[in-house]
C-alpha cells in the first residue's frame, strides 16, 4: 500500500483528490435539503459543483495511478527475481569450490557458463543498460562457511554497471530504480528491496576483520 501511494504522489498527485467525492455527496444531500426550504446560496451550489469536479478527477487519476503502480511493481518483482536467480547460480558454483565465492573479475562469467549462453544476463526492466547487477566486492573469493551472518551480508546489488563482472562496495545512488528502492540479495540467497537511506545499515564484509579467512581461492580463474 505504501508503494501505491508513492506512485500516486509521484506520478498522479491529483489522485489524492478522490476523497472530495465523499464531501460532494454530503454537500449534495445538504443542497437538496436547502432547496426544499427555498433557494440555496449560490456559493454553496458552486462549491458543490467544484467538489464533484475535483472528486471525479481525483477518482480517475487514482485509477490511472493504480495502473502505473501495477506496472512499476511488476518491474521491481521481475528485477528481484533476476537478481535472486543470479545469486542462486553463484551459490551453486560455491558448492563445487569448497563454499568459496568466485573471484571478482569473473563472477558473472562463471554463472553464465553454468547456466548456458543466452540465459544471462537478465536485465532489470527499469534499467536501460545490459548489465544491471554488481557483486559485493568483499564477498568475492570469500568463504561462505566463514561468514558471520550470511542472512545479513550483501551478495549482489543493483548497480549501473559498465560491464558484466562489476563489483562494488556501496549501493550507487542510481541503483534506487524502483520507487526509491534497490533490490539486493544476501549470502544466504534471500532477496529484498532496500529503501534509499537504509543502505548505510547494510553489512558488506562477510567476516570480522579479526577472523578473516586466508587468501581467497584462485581456482576457476
Amino acid at each position: 500500500m505504501g508503494h501505491y501511494w508513492n506512485a500516486v504522489l509521484v506520478h498522479h498527485p491529483l489522485g489524492l483528490l478522490w476523497p472530495l467525492t465523499i464531501a460532494a455527496v454530503i454537500a449534495t444531500a445538504i443542497l437538496g435539503s436547502l432547496r426544499r426550504r427555498g433557494t440555496p446560496p449560490r456559493w454553496f451550489v458552486q462549491l458543490n459543483a467544484l467538489l464533484w469536479a475535483g472528486g471525479l478527477l481525483g477518482a480517475v487519476m487514482a485509477v490511472v495511478g493504480e495502473m502505473a503502480c501495477a506496472g512499476l511493481m511488476s518491474e521491481e518483482q521481475e528485477c528481484r527475481s533476476a537478481l535472486k536467480e543470479l545469486g542462486t547460480g553463484l551459490l551453486l558454483y560455491s558448492q563445487d569450490w569448497d563454499d568459496r565465492m568466485p573471484p571478482a573479475d569473473r563472477w558473472f562469467d562463471v554463472v553464465r557458463d553454468k547456466a548456458g549462453e543466452g540465459t544471462y544476463p537478465h536485465a532489470c526492466p527499469a534499467y536501460e543498460g545490459t548489465y544491471a547487477f554488481a557483486m559485493n566486492r568483499f564477498a568475492a573469493g570469500a568463504s561462505l562457511a566463514g561468514a558471520d551472518a550470511p542472512a545479513e551480508t550483501l551478495f549482489l546489488v543493483e548497480h549501473p554497471c559498465r560491464g558484466p563482472n562489476e563489483t562494488t562496495a556501496q549501493i550507487h545512488p542510481r541503483a534506487f530504480r524502483h520507487w526509491e528502492s534497490a533490490n539486493v540479495v544476501f549470502l544466504d540467497g534471500h532477496a529484498r528491496s532496500c529503501r534509499r537511506g537504509q543502505q548505510h545499515a547494510l553489512r558488506w564484509k562477510p567476516a570480522d576483520p579479526g577472523r578473516q579467512d586466508p587468501e581467497p581461492h584462485d581456482r576457476g580463474r
